[in-house]
């Protein structure tokens, strides 16, 4: 018996070292580490230098520590000598000149996609008959000769934690990265289309859908209900609304849910609705063949997602 114990006690070394071997071959991932998706299709590992990251919302400026980010989704961002160019370009749209007119229009069916959105904004601000005409005519072109994903750029950034989706504005132009081939950089986010944090956990399935309920039509019973969710089973139908990711609550979910990008015409899907307090105004946007509407403040609000975890349908 004593010799099996002091056997045991020389093994004992022997087993903890073997355990930290095992410990120590195990990959880590740097907290810092990030995916980059680029808007030119190609994608990157590298690590953020930044501990927080601004969101500029309607609700005011909001911190996030990098940990509790899951992923980044950018707006689309020209460069600005593109931006200058285009809106130069629209400008001369109203020249007197014809020669001027025809290199302007021209020149913005040449920025394809990358003008879309100037364009609408441009048709929401123009007084003048003729010039609108001259927009609207390019915009119709656009939507023929590029495909509808295309021109459907995100105009807000979106910030996911764990338990959220936050749009607003991100506060600054470049992010500091470092990487082991070409040490630190500066990444202006007009590069970026998407970003996750590599360390990320996996998302949670949703409590929410214990209750699946039917489409009630819009939010407007649950106006008192600020803060809470609810799932509901929706097919996408397009009529109207009002808003852009954030919507009044008298705004269809069905409409809302194809304006998202959610569902397509005819689709059939659990989605989980969130209410929400009302912005100062909610903003019009095209999007999925759906152009909502602008509208000042409102008693309530609602934002729609997909559930975190794949449901029957």
């Amino acid at each position: 018996m004593i010799r099996l114990s002091v056997a045991l006690l020389l093994l004992l070394p022997l087993v903890a070292a073997a355990q930290n071997s095992n410990t120590e071959k195990k990959p880590t991932i740097d907290p810092r580490t990030i995916s980059v998706v680029l808007t030119d299709g190609s994608s990157m590992k590298v690590l953020l230098a930044e501990e927080t990251i601004e969101l500029q919302t309607p609700h005011g400026k909001l911190t996030f520590p990098i940990a509790d980010i899951v992923k980044i989704e950018f707006a689309y961002r020209a460069a600005e000598e593109v931006s200058l160019a285009i809106e130069k370009m629209i400008d001369d749209l109203g020249s007197t000149d014809f020669k001027v007119r025809e290199v302007a229009m021209a020149g913005l069916l040449e920025k394809k996609e990358k003008c879309y959105a100037a364009l609408v904004r441009a048709v929401r601000q123009q007084s003048d008959l003729e010039m609108r005409q001259r927009l609207e005519q390019l915009i119709e072109r656009l939507k023929q000769d590029i495909p509808e994903e295309r021109l459907n750029v995100r105009t807000q950034d979106y910030i996911y934690t764990a338990d959220s989706k936050i749009a607003g504005k991100l506060a600054v132009k470049q992010f500091k990265i470092s990487s082991a081939q070409f040490g630190k950089l500066e990444l202006k986010l007009s590069d970026i289309q998407d970003l996750k944090l590599a360390s990320a956990a996996p998302e949670l399935p949703d409590d929410d859908l214990k209750n699946v309920q039917q489409d009630p039509g819009n939010m407007q019973a649950y106006t008192g209900q600020i803060g809470k969710s609810f799932a509901f089973r929706v097919t996408g139908n397009g009529s109207y609304c009002y808003g852009t990711d954030v919507y009044t609550t008298d705004s269809p979910l069905a409409t809302a849910a194809v304006h998202m990008g959610l569902l397509k015409q005819g689709e059939t899907g659990v989605l989980i609705c969130t209410m929400l307090a009302s912005p100062p105004s909610f903003t019009s946007s095209t999007r999925n063949g759906i152009t909502s509407s602008n509208w000042s403040q409102y008693p309530a609000a609602y934002t729609l997602r997909k559930p975190r975890t794949s449901q029957p349908r």
